[in-house]
């Protein structure tokens, strides 16, 4: 049995441990919320994705490496044309920014599984006609755990997936 200074320096350990813990996960960058904007657009005639210098070189050389703005570019039309709201007639553009991008490896995910983090992909979607912005909003989506699948190219396209239905659904 422990003495009365012992349980009390565990309790001190214990409660110093619990505060550097929460004292870490609160430095976690924020997911990117919506904003606020008026109505709705029927139509976009293009989408072009980029990546913002925000994001790690790293990171923006590992998105190229899965071939991400192609890969992004057709989910996201193929959403539209499902939605029925791509007319390459149209003179409005569709933007996409990549601003926040992790894509965990497959080593990492067969090894670690949950304790390998999750995948990420929020995006910035801006609407132009000419000079002018007819909406502006973010969004993303991530994915975590061991049964995500090991290939990359895969577990890319299901974010990208889930990027372009949340996309077409605040447009």
């Amino acid at each position: 049995m422990l003495s009365a200074s012992s349980r009390r320096l565990v309790g001190i350990v214990l409660a110093l441990r619990l505060a550097t813990v929460a004292g870490c996960s609160s430095q976690l960058p924020p997911s990117p919320q919506k904003l606020q904007t008026a109505g709705t657009v029927a139509t976009v005639g293009s989408v072009v994705v980029t990546v913002s210098e925000a994001v790690a070189a790293d990171r923006q050389e590992r998105f190229a490496k899965v071939d991400g703005p192609s890969r992004l570019t057709r989910a996201i039309e193929s959403e539209l044309t499902h939605a029925a709201r791509l007319d390459r007639q149209s003179g409005r553009v569709l933007d996409i920014q990549v601003t926040r991008y992790r894509l965990r490896s497959g080593a990492a995910v067969f090894w670690f599984g949950l304790m390998a983090g999750a995948d990420i992909l929020d995006v910035k979607a801006t609407v132009r006609e000419g000079d002018r912005i007819l909406k502006e909003y973010t969004t993303g989506a991530g994915t975590s755990g061991a049964f995500a699948g090991l290939d990359q190219v895969s577990r890319f396209e299901k974010l990208a997936s889930a990027v372009s239905q949340r996309v077409v659904n605040q447009l």
